[in-house]
């Protein structure tokens, strides 16, 4: 088993190899760009009111997504620029992932190639991405509810000399929109200095002293650079002065709620730093995991796999639907220690379908674990705050399914035909979307609230 295993790893490399470096990238590029120029006619961003400007950026939720450039599978998926530039046209900010492989020449000049690495699934360039993305930045039309926030994962780059290669690139396409406030992320608000601006991910590193500036500096020291390592995605900007130790870190095991206790302790690490969950590693289909949990926990930033049309996915589109940027429930930032919280703050919903449901399925959250809906009502109790449920029903035998917000009057569900007929951008294409109305009633009580679902 494991000589088989180690024979399709030397198999799958040697091919990707010829694949990546044969392909006409320009032709493949262009025909995306094609695509964009058609969905530039489409935006469908959401507006919405966005946390309070004094608002800490570390007390929001920030939407998240893993592996953007792919547009399937982590083996044979493909990639596409418009991975990114849908998914911040849509949410207006968030933050996207770019696995750096290394750096070869494109068109004449030095570039970044972006993937995922030993695949079949091609290959993109950084500057192409970042010129896109700018293009968005400079739209009136699109509302720029946060920051874009790029999340490295470095793969091969140890020289010196490629590290200033990559910021080079990232200063000359970026312009004035990269964000050169290196404070610490976690006292950064939500003001017109972060909207709209592309902040960049560093993990932690150790501080060197510069013998030039007397700062942080990697390149006077002659220390060598620290290998790639996937948990680090470290790229070193010259005479560097702050290593960002207290910056965002990510972790590939995602959260539960079934332990009050860890629940606690999840809570209070996440109120004082940033943390990103992702995918668990070998998830070679582009799974994901519930996105729910995490957020409870109180992770900011939870990355999923976009291009799976999933129970997750749906769930953090609705979670986000006003926009990239949410703010936490007050209970959880009020979380200072474990003794502060007694019990998960809840409410109890009963909830009442229209005639026109049929073959209800209800989750609450998106752990698969299915509610009874016999009768078209049933009653449930959610956690203050994330008062989301998902649907799958028969609409005029029609098949729908989607994520709705309990307390909110209009939401949508999707006809699951034409959702499952896109691809990254499934999310601007879809047009069989259906809006259903509710009617909500005692809410000015914390234990019940009363809602009738109905087709508008």
């Amino acid at each position: 088993m494991i000589l088989y295993f180690q024979f399709f790893y030397i198999i799958n490399y040697i091919i990707s190899y010829i694949i990546s470096y044969k392909m006409d990238y320009k032709q493949k590029y262009l025909k995306y760009k094609h695509k964009y120029i058609l969905l530039k006619n489409k935006i469908n961003n959401i507006g919405g009111v966005v946390p309070d400007l004094e608002t800490k950026l570390i007390d929001c939720y920030i939407v998240s997504s893993h592996n953007t450039y792919l547009e399937g599978n982590q083996l044979t998926g493909g990639t596409s620029i418009d991975c990114y530039l849908n998914f911040i046209k849509k949410y207006g900010g968030g933050c996207v992932e770019m696995d750096i492989l290394n750096i070869k020449k494109y068109e004449g000049i030095d570039d970044v190639r972006i993937g995922h690495t030993k695949t079949f699934t091609g290959v993109l360039y950084l500057r192409k991405i970042l010129q896109g993305i700018v293009k968005i930045l400079n739209d009136p039309r699109i509302t720029k509810h946060g920051p874009i926030i790029l999340s490295f994962d470095n793969k091969d780059i140890t020289s010196y000399s490629d590290h200033q290669k990559i910021w080079d690139i990232l200063i000359k396409e970026l312009g004035d929109h990269l964000d050169n406030n290196f404070d610490k992320l976690e006292d950064r608000k939500i003001d017109e200095h972060i909207k709209g601006k592309v902040l960049i991910k560093w993990p932690e590193n150790d501080e060197e002293i510069c013998k030039c500036t007397g700062d942080a500096c990697l390149k006077c020291t002659g220390k060598p650079l620290i290998k790639p390592d996937s948990s680090k995605n470290i790229v070193i900007r010259e005479h560097w002065t702050h290593m960002n130790k207290s910056n965002i870190e990510s972790i590939s095991t995602p959260y539960k709620i079934n332990n009050f206790e860890n629940l606690k302790k999840n809570i209070i690490e996440t109120n004082k730093k940033f943390i990103r969950t992702f995918p668990p590693g070998r998830n070679f289909l582009s799974g994901n995991y519930p996105f729910m949990n995490s957020v409870i926990n109180g992770a900011q930033l939870v990355a999923l796999n976009i291009q799976t049309q999933d129970v997750h996915t749906m769930f953090q589109m609705e979670f986000f639907k006003k926009g990239c940027l949410r703010k936490k429930p007050q209970w959880i930032l009020d979380i200072k220690d474990t003794t502060t919280l007694t019990k998960i703050p809840t409410k109890n919903c009963v909830i009442t379908f229209s005639e026109n449901f049929k073959n209800i399925k209800i989750y609450k959250d998106d752990s698969n674990k299915k509610i009874d809906a016999s009768g078209n009502k049933f009653s449930i109790d959610v956690i203050d705050g994330f008062e989301i449920i998902y649907v799958k029903c028969i609409i005029n035998k029609q098949k729908y399914k989607g994520a709705i917000t309990l307390t909110d009057n209009i939401n949508k569900l999707y006809n699951i035909d034409d959702y499952k007929n896109n691809t990254c951008g499934w999310f601007i294409n879809i047009e069989k979307s259906l809006e259903i109305k509710s009617e909500i009633t005692n809410t000015d009580t914390d234990t019940k609230i009363e809602i009738k679902i109905k087709t508008k």
